[in-house]
């Protein structure tokens, strides 16, 4: 320790608020603390000293009034004095066991001021390892909560997906009612013309995403009709049918029945109707135009 450097009581009167009556002796050491780095450790070194007598309760009363009132002050202290409860609480028992092998050490005072500043060393380090100990057991707890939130979204975001799958099939089951109600309309009139006879118009189809059945009205200009016809969907070709029911009753001048959608592209077909049980009946087309919306 330099000999320009103030001796050891005075730097405990300093921290304990008693020079407060010396304004210049206190300027003075503030400002060589700050700048004399050798001092700034004496300084931690005597703080920590009596940090270790508060809580030993080895102070006068007068020392201990003044570390409540005035060496408690600045929140760094505070947080020395926490440290130091941690540890002593932490390691108390390594303590005891330790206790039966220890030498008996002369007093405190009668250390040298070189050997006092090297044990606080020491004890500041160690108070170091504890605080980063507590350091990483709260890292550690904190790092529990954030996975334990992180499950918990990951489940009620399973869940939500869960109910929106479900709606979506509610969905489509109320479209599929919907379509099952209200069915796609084909309605035709007019059968394909024999040879040289004028050309009429042909029946449109739109078939919607939400078709699920198609149901088809035949104007039957017979008087009476049949009791009932054999249907059949053909394309242009006409060599296979697409779809066909033999049997369809027919009400009074209409052929009503219900197609299904499937394999139904844009272009040209045709229903082709016989009346049932009678193979020499001739074959009418009732040709219309598909087409699909997107």
């Amino acid at each position: 320790m330099k000999s320009s450097h103030p001796n050891e009581n005075i730097i405990r009167q300093y921290l304990l608020g008693k020079l407060n009556d010396q304004k210049e002796l206190e300027e003075e050491l503030s400002d060589q603390m700050f700048f004399d780095d050798d001092l700034s450790q004496m300084v931690d070194s005597i703080e920590d000293e009596i940090l270790d007598d508060y809580l030993d309760g080895a102070l006068s009363p007068a020392d201990t009034q003044a570390v409540k009132e005035y060496f408690l002050c600045p929140p760094e202290r505070k947080d020395k004095l926490q440290f130091a409860r941690v540890m002593r609480s932490y390691f108390g028992t390594n303590q005891t066991a330790l206790a039966p092998a220890q030498t008996t050490l002369p007093p405190r005072r009668q250390i040298d001021a070189g050997s006092a500043v090297v044990l606080r060393s020491h004890a500041r380090t160690f108070g170091e390892i504890a605080a980063l100990f507590l350091l990483s057991i709260s890292c550690l707890l904190y790092i529990g909560h954030v996975r334990r939130q992180l499950q918990s979204s990951s489940a009620e975001s399973q869940e939500n997906l869960q109910r929106l799958e479900a709606e979506r099939q509610h969905s489509a089951s109320l479209e599929k009612q919907l379509a099952e109600l209200f069915p796609t309309k084909l309605i035709l009139v007019n059968a394909r013309p024999r040879a040289g006879s004028p050309d009429v118009g042909m029946g449109h189809l739109e078939i919607k995403p939400s078709t699920r059945i198609i149901q088809v009205e035949i104007s039957l200009k017979q008087v009476p009709p049949p009791h009932s016809f054999d249907v059949a969907l053909e394309n242009p070709t006409g060599i296979s049918p697409l779809w066909s029911k033999t049997d369809v009753p027919a009400s009074p001048r209409v052929l009503t029945f219900d197609m299904p959608p499937q394999g139904i592209q844009p272009g040209s077909y045709s229903i082709a109707i016989k009346p049932h049980g009678q193979p020499g009946t001739q074959t009418k087309h009732y040709d219309f135009q598909v087409t699909v919306a997107r």
